[in-house]
């Protein structure tokens, strides 16, 4: 007995159709030509011990049996979930395999057609089949046409946009936007900028620590999930430093890689593939950073269209294996953010990048400050502009709350707190208005609120520029009254 290889094993659950074959030299050719197939012969192949892992990678597959295949190979349930998109060709066949065996199938020698052609794709996939067999497509025109696949000649088609009507949309199952942090990371390509050395990783690092177990990041909620983090900018050593600071209980579900990655040009997206394979339960992929896998230019791009290439490649990856992918990346060196209408301008790499991206985040601001802002643009996601810190003790980003909400939060408070409305209240308190002269208000308020001006002409000075909240917010109206017994009066008066 012989066991069928795992590598074999990832190849037949990537590929469709499947043949399978009787001879071993047939399924050797099949191979040889970019084929995925299975040889069943009783001979220098074997029989393969492992026919369960076989027929689950086979699952939901199209299936072309070529040659004398013994029915009783494979089990019955396995028989009765392929017979709907099963093909037996009549090369290299000895006998036609009874109708009980596969209640419907096309018999590519006589022409005849009678499986599950549903839609464009397993329309495409019968012409790829049509084409291995050496069976002229043009047999099928008809067929292939209804679903968009047009046959050019005997071995070649076009095919029509994948398209679907406005009109149909209300009865199509239009499903939800998909997200591993809800309101913040969607199923997807994410592109994740900002200055180096600002912060990047942590926030990486507390993300799969949050999503691994389920608890909330930044305030959101995460979908529970495992993580796979490329950790391509450091080592494990340093990464036990930072895990150690943010104080975790080393969760189980975070899948750690930092060596031996090659670039998207030379196999980055098979290797993820596999990794995928081996811990399926992963939909959060962080790439820290994307520089270090990005790949060149081909000759006769243009920087734009290498990222497009490139990051397109990422998000169809993303799409069709329902995952999230965080892609890591820098602002360009030495620039003004404040300079930009965009702050997304200022990222790293082309135009295309955001242009591929289903979402971007931003952080920026002065490295000194406190605070920092965080920038959301996406297509699943609202937009958003945050405050956040980084807290020094905890090595842990904090989201202070909307920035525009957040300043005037901040800003009426300064109001409420501005010691000279808080005197000309008290002094408005028992009486409609009061003439009062600059050093008088000055003594005012410093007793009455314990806040000293410089000077009565430093208090003069700020009185006058706060004359219009004071009117709009308080009804309270300034009055410059001029000099009285030589010294600046001014009438404060309720509205």
């Amino acid at each position: 007995m012989a066991t069928f290889s795992d590598d074999r094993l990832e190849k037949l659950k990537s590929s469709n159709p499947i043949f399978i074959t009787y001879a071993y030299w047939t399924f050797y050719n099949i191979e040889m030509c970019g084929g995925a197939g299975v040889s069943v012969e009783d001979g220098a192949a074997g029989r393969w011990d492992n026919k369960t892992a076989i027929e689950s990678a086979l699952a939901g597959k199209d299936i072309v049996f070529v040659g004398d295949v013994p029915q009783d190979y494979f089990s019955a349930a396995f028989k009765s979930s392929v017979h709907r998109s099963a093909i037996q060709t009549k090369a290299d066949v000895a006998h036609a395999l009874d109708d009980s065996y596969f209640e419907t199938r096309v018999s590519l020698g006589s022409g005849a057609v009678d499986f599950d052609v549903h839609d464009r794709d397993s329309a495409i996939r019968a012409a790829e089949t049509f084409k291995l067999a050496k069976v002229d497509l043009r047999n099928h025109d008809s067929l292939l046409r209804k679903y968009g696949v047009y046959p050019t000649s005997a071995t070649t088609y076009v095919t029509s946009f994948k398209t679907y009507d406005v009109a149909d949309m209300p009865t199509m199952d239009i499903k939800p936007p998909e997200f591993v942090i809800p309101g913040l990371l969607p199923v997807g390509l994410t592109v994740f900028a900002a200055p180096s050395k600002f912060g990047k990783s942590w926030a990486c690092i507390d993300m799969c620590l949050a999503v691994s177990q389920g608890i909330p990041f930044w305030g959101f909620p995460t979908n529970r999930c495992e993580a796979i983090y490329f950790d391509l900018e450091g080592d494990i050593n340093n990464l036990n430093k930072r895990l150690q600071a943010l104080g975790c209980q080393y969760p189980d579900g975070i899948h750690v890689a930092d060596r031996d990655i090659p670039d998207l040009d030379h196999g980055f997206l098979d290797g993820l593939l596999a990794t995928l394979y081996k811990f399926p339960e992963s939909k959060l992929i962080i790439i820290d950073t994307i520089g270090r896998i990005r790949g060149g230019s081909k000759r006769g791009e243009d920087a734009y269209q290498t990222d497009t290439r490139l990051y397109k490649g990422l998000q169809e990856f993303a799409k069709k294996h329902n995952v999230a992918i965080l892609c890591i990346t820098h602002t360009k060196k030495c620039v003004n953010l404040d300079a930009y209408d965009d702050p997304f301008a200022a990222m790293q790499g082309s135009a295309g990048v955001i242009g591929v991206a289903d979402c971007t985040w931003m952080i920026a601001g002065k490295r000194d400050d406190g605070e920092k802002y965080f920038h959301l643009t996406g297509r699943s996601c609202e937009e958003m502009k945050a405050t956040i810190s980084f807290d020094q003790e905890t090595k842990r980003w904090k989201l202070l709350g909307d920035t525009e909400q957040l300043n005037e939060a901040r800003k009426q408070s300064e109001w409420q707190d501005n010691p000279i409305r808080r005197t000309l209240l008290l002094l408005l308190e028992n009486q409609s208005y009061v003439v009062i002269n600059k050093e008088d208000l000055f003594e005012a308020v410093s007793e009455k609120t314990n806040f000293l001006f410089n000077s009565p002409t430093e208090l003069g000075k700020k009185l006058k520029a706060i004359s219009s909240e004071l009117l709009s917010i308080d009804k309270i109206r300034v009055e410059d009254v001029g000099v009285r017994k030589g010294k600046r009066s001014f009438r404060i008066s309720k509205c």
